[in-house]
């Protein structure tokens, strides 16, 4: 049960700093692109 809890924290934990830091890869990507 605390093994269960502790693998779910940890997986919200890189869910909660994966997503803004794939965002702004994404981000700094598009620019790169984007830009004439």
């Amino acid at each position: 049960m605390v093994l269960y809890l502790s693998s779910h924290r940890i997986c919200w934990l890189w869910f909660a700093f994966g997503i803004p830091v794939f965002m702004a890869a994404a981000a700094i990507l598009w620019l790169m692109i984007a830009k004439p």
